[in-house]
């Protein structure tokens, strides 16, 4: 790679130099020429890497007039002397798109792969591959997943997208999974509380063939109401708290009523009607 990605810290052994990939240092005067006046700057008090051990610092510096990205972090896993850290810089060119922070990864572990690994930040770049194929595989599932808006009356609720995937003739042309994602990246200031998205998956199949796998959706009613129950015994009973909650015990009474008629048709936990 040239001179276009240098790493500052330990290569082997305490003590902070400027390495080329091939492990060869590069001296002071060298320095000076390839970075600019100032390149000193990358270590001491003027250093880029943040206080917390563990978290990069990223994005772009100047020696002088000539530009280069930095990754940065503390880095104690040879030295272990306050202020021990791993930089390192690769050059911007002129007229070129700005490298993504994954870039800087990719370009940092192929032209230092030891150090690299040995700095966590291979770890990293393979959580962010896990990461990305994980969000990659969600779209593709919900491009293939049915909206539910019945709750959106009000702008809590509107601030929640349901989808759920496509109804299966097979199994009683009911969902099976549903997920639940705010549409608000940040709560309220000082609320101390995060919403972050819900999986929803439900009994799929018989249980007498294939065991319990999901939540019921007796179950899912009974969290309601206790909820219901609980709003009933505060300053916040209401009259339509409680028609809501007789509705969702009327729910239950006729969700047990059905199974017990299964039961005694010995059809219970089957595919049978």
């Amino acid at each position: 790679m040239g001179d276009d990605v240098f790493f500052f810290g330990c290569w082997s052994g305490v003590g902070h130099h400027m390495y080329r990939p091939d492990g060869s240092t590069v001296s002071a005067a060298a320095c000076h020429k390839i970075f600019g006046p100032g390149w000193q700057a990358v270590d001491g008090g003027n250093a880029l890497y943040p206080e917390t051990r563990g978290v990069w610092a990223w994005g772009i510096t100047r020696f002088g007039d000539s530009p280069w990205d930095f990754l940065s972090s503390q880095d104690h896993t040879v030295d272990v002397r306050t202020g021990a850290h791993a930089t390192f810089l690769m050059r911007i060119h002129p007229y070129t798109s700005p490298r993504t922070h994954t870039q800087m990864m990719e370009m940092v572990c192929n032209a230092f792969p030891q150090i690299a690994r040995r700095v966590g930040l291979v770890a990293d770049l393979e959580a962010h591959y896990d990461r990305a194929a994980e969000h990659n595989a969600k779209q593709r599932k919900q491009a293939n997943m049915r909206s539910i808006t019945a709750h959106q009356k009000n702008e809590c609720n509107r601030n929640i997208t349901i989808v759920a995937d496509e109804r299966n003739p097979e199994h009683g042309n009911a969902s099976h999974v549903y997920e639940l994602t705010p549409t608000l990246d940040q709560p309220v200031p000082g609320s101390g509380v995060r919403f972050e998205n819900v999986t929803i998956e439900f009994q799929n199949g018989p249980i007498k063939e294939v065991g319990t796998n999901g939540i019921t959706d007796e179950a899912l009613l009974a969290i309601v109401a206790d909820r219901l129950e609980g709003f009933q015994s505060s300053k916040y009973a209401c009259r339509e708290n409680a028609l809501a909650l007789t509705k969702i015990q009327e729910a239950l009474h006729w969700l047990e009523h059905r199974t017990r008629a299964r039961e005694a048709r010995g059809v219970e936990g089957t595919h049978e009607v």
